[in-house]
């Protein structure tokens, strides 16, 4: 892992679909780790999948007004005009991750990973024997 930071991150899965489909390239949040360009984000798909099947690099992070972050990259986030207006609905700011080099991981659940490895409710930082665990088939 160097000295790179890992993420877990909580997804739905139609949202994981569209990225392993590369339909979605920009995964929208209203609030971020502490994460730059090339750290790596494991995505959790939530229920009913309730695995980690994702894995990705950050290519760049957007932090701006929302209708600015939807004119920049709405497409790419792969949602509704209307679903983003209500998700940021009265924030002032909106954050969007640019993913790269996305990989599929071999499905597991979080139980085989680590006893005390819990779904983030919407992120959580890996140690690299977790990170280790995950990308190990």
């Amino acid at each position: 892992m160097n000295e790179k930071k890992c993420v877990l991150m909580s997804i739905k899965p139609q949202y994981a679909e569209l990225i392993r489909q590369k339909k979605k390239s920009v995964e929208l949040r209203k609030r971020i780790p502490k994460i730059k360009e090339n750290d790596i984000i494991i995505f959790y798909e939530s229920s009913p999948v309730k695995a980690v099947t994702l894995a990705c690099e950050v290519s760049k992070i957007f932090c701006m007004p929302p209708e600015k972050l939807w004119k920049k990259c709405g497409k790419r986030a792969a949602v509704e005009h209307s679903f983003f207006q209500k998700y940021f609905e009265e924030k002032d700011l909106a954050y969007g991750i640019e993913l790269r080099n996305i990989t599929t991981i071999t499905p597991k659940g979080l139980h085989c990973i680590s006893d005390e490895l819990k779904a983030p409710q919407s992120y959580r930082y890996l140690t690299e024997a977790e990170f280790s665990q995950i990308t190990i088939d």
